[in-house]
């Protein structure tokens, strides 16, 4: 795959409210021994809380997982989740969801902010990854700039073979129901929901112009995708968080304009990891002994949130 293809480009997936950032990129290697970041964090009174950085879609043979990551699960007595999404691949779930933080609801539509010739290359993307017809796809027009980028994000990192049913938030949901685990929610998918449609329109359409263009790339090089070429997939499996750190910095720095970029890292990242370190702090103080997800963009490098709670005087211990 040509090298420069998706390069800085963040990918949002699986149905808008799942937020693990990821980059694809040609220079790769291929899947060593899984070995994904797991923290062990004790507070100064010794109450035990574990942090994994997780990914949203994933493929069936990261499973099963490694014993130390399944053991410190089968340790806890809560998972903390971003946000409860059991069902959402449902399609009244899908139904039940209030999308209208990414809607037009004022008798506007996308073209209004986008411009004919923007909307005419998004109906064109989309027809060619989902077969619509035109009428079926008129539909789409009342979708905000943003979410046209993710329904388009989401088709495209499927051709690499990854699916929502096979994420790790998915997973330890659904473990979590089969032996009556209670779940905790630290952010909400209406709260998800509401950041991703408050992002200014200039960002908005900043960002669907990039997806457009390295969906361009790609037709462009003729080369299928595949999930060796999902780089931040493969430095999560490896646990290599050097690798993690740089991605996620590319993923969530993409525009040329430094205003756009502080408002996407702020909303995205910064203060939403703030509000999650709050969250585990409190369960801590609560005595809850919690296996805490987050994506993996929310949990290793500075700002992160196992940085956070050790700067905020908590023991942080990465296992293997």
């Amino acid at each position: 795959m040509n090298n420069n293809i998706l390069k800085r480009k963040p990918i949002f997936v699986a149905l808008v409210v799942l937020l693990a950032v990821s980059v694809l990129s040609g220079c790769v290697s291929k899947l060593a021994v899984d070995a994904p970041a797991l923290w062990r964090v004790t507070s100064p009174e010794g109450q035990v809380m574990y942090l994994f950085g997780t990914i949203h879609m994933a493929t069936d043979d990261l499973y099963p997982l490694p014993g130390y990551i399944t053991g410190a699960f089968d340790d806890s007595g809560y998972l903390a989740v971003e946000a409860n999404v059991l069902g959402a691949t449902d399609p009244s779930g899908i139904a039940d969801m209030d999308m209208s933080a990414l809607m037009y609801t004022d008798g506007r539509s996308a073209v209004d902010d986008i411009g004919e010739e923007l909307f005419g290359r998004t109906m064109e993307a989309l027809a060619e990854f989902t077969g619509l017809s035109n009428a079926e796809l008129a539909a789409f027009g009342m979708f905000k700039p943003f979410m046209l980028a993710i329904q388009l994000e989401g088709l495209l990192l499927m051709e690499t073979g990854m699916q929502m049913n096979a994420g790790v938030d998915m997973y330890f949901l659904q473990e979590a129901v089969d032996r009556d685990m209670e779940i905790l929610e630290t952010e909400s998918v209406t709260m998800q929901l509401d950041m991703l449609g408050g992002f200014s329109i200039p960002l908005q359409i900043a960002y669907l112009e990039m997806t457009l263009e390295a969906l361009d790339e790609m037709e462009t090089s003729q080369e299928e995708l595949s999930v060796e070429d999902y780089a931040l997939y493969t430095a999560w499996r490896q646990g290599d968080l050097a690798a993690l750190e740089e991605l996620i910095a590319e993923g969530t720095m993409p525009f040329d304009d430094a205003e756009l970029n502080e408002e996407y890292y702020d909303a995205l990242i910064t203060y939403r990891n703030i509000g999650m370190a709050d969250k585990a702090e409190e369960y801590m103080a609560d005595g809850k002994t919690v296996f805490f997800t987050a994506g993996a963009a929310h949990m290793a490098g500075d700002g992160g949130i196992a940085d956070l709670l050790t700067e905020r005087g908590y023991d942080v211990e990465r296992m293997n």
